[in-house]
């Protein structure tokens, strides 16, 4: 199944780019991992009244394609900072925060550095001692998963490992990834109640909501 991301455009569909915070002559195109987040920045970036706001939509990109982008070396835009030196251009994944506190609770529990986050923490069997083949985007579906096929249904969060999806992306071994249900719910709520039907985490791009 494919994994999508949600990207907030402009009316004409282009990225509406943020300054990176702490970093200078950066700025970036952000993708969110959940469309409710999405959703909410977009609604709060209209309400603000500025005018790249206004128009702003919410893009629906395939996780791959987003995962090139951000790898990528960054690019120099025409923008210039104050002292004429080029502004570049970033891609950055923004986590669902839910389950981003779910991995700093389990990083916390196992005494890790916090400062170390993944960038998209995944999810998968702790019985995986060869490294994650399976992983999933939401912790409460992999629990799910172990108490299926593990026939454990006591299982919990220790029965869970964690792992930073763009690393194992990068790595050798190949990794299947299971989207959020709660997520893909969600986007087909947001296109029942448009009339249109909903394709979740199977779509190959366009928009959620304008």
């Amino acid at each position: 199944m494919l994994v999508n991301v949600y990207s907030i455009t402009d009316r004409e569909g282009y990225p509406i780019l943020q300054p990176m915070y702490g970093q200078e002559r950066l700025v970036g195109s952000l993708y969110f991992l959940s469309c409710e987040q999405a959703m909410l920045t977009k609604k709060s970036l209209t309400e603000s009244g500025v005018e790249f706001g206004q128009g702003a939509q919410v893009g629906v990109i395939p996780f791959h394609v987003a995962f090139e982008k951000v790898i990528a070396d960054p690019i120099e835009t025409e923008d210039t900072d104050d002292e004429g030196r080029p502004v570049y251009l970033i891609f950055r994944f923004v986590p669902d925060l839910g389950e981003l506190q779910v991995a700093k609770t389990m990083m916390e529990k196992d005494g890790l550095d916090v400062e170390n986050l993944p960038e998209v923490p995944v999810f998968y069997s702790a019985k995986e001692a060869d490294g994650a083949r399976t992983v999933f985007l939401s912790h409460e579906d992999c629990i799910k998963n172990v108490q299926e096929t593990e026939s454990r249904q006591d299982a919990g969060i220790e029965s869970i490992a964690l792992a930073d999806l763009p690393q194992l992306l990068s790595g050798p071994n190949e990794v299947a990834v299971v989207p959020s249900t709660y997520n893909k719910m969600f986007v087909d709520q947001v296109f029942a109640k448009a009339g249109m039907a909903g394709f979740g985490d199977d779509s190959q791009g366009g928009n959620v909501e304008h």
